[in-house]
């Protein structure tokens, strides 16, 4: 690295959870090299997975806030609520939307994901709302005051998240879920059977087997037209339709791509000097699109650029939460379309209202597992899963009985 260069610092592309962790660790294991992060949302960075509490009114703004002590970090440069719109990479800089040429070390892009907007007529109308970001629920909190019904389109995780944080201001809320159960990849009939009897004890009505034709209204939101031929009169719809990595920088700059940023063992594109991390990176055909593997790659990128030999082998899949306020936990292969004719599944029914467990067995040893309700340790199940731990017959008569297999 020629002095020009070592100059430089090493630049993040992104201020959510995995590019301020990537700031984090090498504020700890690189404390003397400069560097920038750059992000597109003007506020200081937050917790985005407890965005759901903050529009409930469960935690106030102060309590999504990161770690002050990292922004007051003197070698850390912050330029929030502005862009990176370009990658020179013969040149090692990017040029941002305040039209500066910046140099880096070396790069990290951490540019998330944005929600799917799904091409149906009506979609641009008022009053169709997407739940996302910081600006995304400070528009849903001020449309709190207006809306008397609102219809949720996807019963996935973000759905069910915005539906109870509606709900929670005695709105009538409806969720309609294309597959035929909620949450369809993260569990079997039985646990999206519970789910449903008890997100409709909340007051969501759900609707399942069906998706979204139309939006009609003349300028603003006066309903929905379901593929199955319902009408369901609405003033607000919340699109929690998926979400899309944001690959186009890496597009622009001739880094690979298919569905994410293609990315290898160190977590590098095929540029060695520009890596990727969070929901935007491709690591084996796979983009996890959940927190914590976003947030284990960042550390990762750390300490690889810190020195130390890392390799990447993957993360679990996994989700263990609370959905709607019942404690949920997944990981693997779990969901009927997801199983082979060599797996065995073992199911457990507690007497606790709600409560069940189910394991999946592959030649003998653990490929997915799914609880909901208290009383299962998952931390247990989920490293169990990921290390593909062996499970004899003593281990599935005590689960029989106790739900547990250890």
């Amino acid at each position: 690295m020629n002095t020009a260069e070592s100059l430089s610092p090493i630049v993040i592309v992104g201020s959510g959870p995995a590019g301020m962790r990537v700031a984090a660790g090498l504020a700890q294991l690189m404390p003397a090299v400069p560097r920038l992060v750059y992000g597109d949302e003007p506020c200081e960075p937050y917790d985005r997975a407890r965005l759901s509490a903050f529009l409930a009114g469960e935690l106030r703004w102060e309590s999504l806030a990161i770690d002050p002590e990292l922004l007051a970090d003197p070698a850390l440069e912050r330029r929030f609520g502005c862009s990176v719109t370009a990658i020179d990479r013969p040149g090692r800089n990017v040029v941002d939307s305040w039209g500066r040429v910046q140099p880096y070390s070396k790069l990290i892009l951490a540019t998330g994901a944005r929600p799917h907007v799904p091409r149906i007529p009506g979609i641009t109308l008022a009053g169709v709302f997407t739940f996302r970001d910081f600006g995304d629920a400070q528009r849903l909190i001020a449309r709190r005051a207006r809306t008397r019904r609102t219809v949720v389109l996807g019963g996935g995780l973000f759905g069910l998240q915005a539906a109870r944080a509606m709900r929670r201001s005695r709105i009538e809320v409806i969720v309609v879920e294309h597959a035929a159960s909620l949450m369809p990849r993260h569990t079997d009939a039985v646990a999206a059977g519970i789910l449903k009897d008890h997100v409709e004890g909340s007051g969501v009505r759900v609707v399942l087997n069906t998706g979204a034709r139309s939006i009609y209204g003349d300028t603003r939101v006066a309903g929905v037209r379901l593929m199955n031929g319902e009408d369901i009169p609405c003033d607000t719809i919340i699109l929690a339709t998926g979400l899309r990595p944001r690959v186009e920088l890496a597009i622009a700059a001739g880094l690979p791509v298919r569905t994410g940023i293609r990315v290898d063992d160190q977590l590098r594109t095929i540029d060695p000097d520009i890596h990727a991390v969070g929901e935007c990176a491709e690591h084996n055909g796979v983009v996890y699109g959940l927190a914590d593997p976003g947030l284990a790659q960042a550390q990762m990128v750390a300490e690889i650029l810190a020195g130390e030999a890392r390799t990447y082998r993957g993360s679990s899949s996994g989700v263990d939460l609370m959905v709607s306020g019942l404690p949920m936990f997944s990981i693997g292969r779990v969901a009927p379309d997801q199983l082979g004719d060599g797996d065995r599944e073992l199911a457990y029914r507690g007497s606790g209202d709600g409560q069940y467990c189910k394991v999946v067995l592959t030649r003998g040893r653990l490929s997915g597992a799914l609880a909901i309700g208290a009383g299962f340790d998952t931390r247990q199940l989920q490293q169990a899963v990921f290390s593909g731990a062996r499970v004899h017959a003593w281990h599935r008569w005590r689960f029989s009985l106790q739900g547990r297999l250890w």
